[in-house]
C-alpha cells in the first residue's frame, strides 16, 4: 500500500471466544483503522498512525445486537468524543442514552484491554506467561508511539 493510504484490522474469528473463570464464556470484538505515512522521526522510514479503535467486551457471540460490558473506542473525526474513552453501559442519568463515556486519558492498547480483563479476573488466560507477553507487546509500543496527527 502506499503511503498516505487508509488500512484497517479486524481479528478474526470475529468475534474472539474466550473463556472466563467460572468456565463460561466471553466474546472480545477488536478493530482498528490506521493511516500510513512519513515517519515523523525518521526520515525515510513510514509508520502507521491510529485513526480508530473499538474494543469491547460482549455476552453473546451477536456483537451486532448486543450492548458490550465494556468497550473502550476512540475514532479521530468524533467531535462530541474525539478523545480515548469507555463506555460503559450504566446508563445515562441525564437520559442522553443507554451508556456513559469515561475518558481513559490515553489511547488503550490491545495490550492494555487483554491486562485489564485478565487482572480483573474476567477471562482466563491462555498462556501461563501472558504477562511476559503483553508486557513485551506494550514496551514495543510504548517505544515507537509517536504523537497523533492531526
Amino acid at each position: 500500500m502506499a503511503p498516505g493510504g487508509r488500512l484497517s484490522l479486524v481479528l478474526t474469528p470475529y468475534p474472539i471466544k474466550v473463556a472466563t473463570p467460572d468456565g463460561g464464556s466471553l466474546y472480545l470484538a477488536i478493530d482498528q483503522s490506521f493511516d500510513i505515512g512519513p515517519h515523523p522521526d525518521f526520515a525515510g522510514e513510514h509508520k502507521l498512525f491510529t485513526r480508530s479503535y473499538w474494543y469491547g467486551v460482549y455476552e453473546s457471540d451477536d456483537v451486532e445486537h448486543s450492548t458490550p460490558i465494556i468497550a473502550w473506542h476512540l475514532e479521530s473525526t468524533n467531535d462530541d468524543w474525539p478523545d480515548p474513552h469507555a463506555h460503559a453501559p450504566l446508563g445515562d442519568p441525564l437520559g442522553r442514552g443507554p451508556r456513559l463515556h469515561i475518558p481513559t486519558g490515553s489511547r488503550m492498547t490491545v495490550e492494555k484491554m487483554l491486562k485489564f480483563l485478565l487482572d480483573e479476573k474476567l477471562v482466563e488466560p491462555a498462556h501461563g506467561d501472558w504477562q511476559e507477553h503483553l508486557g513485551d507487546g506494550q514496551a514495543r509500543f510504548d517505544a515507537f508511539q509517536t504523537q497523533e496527527r492531526n
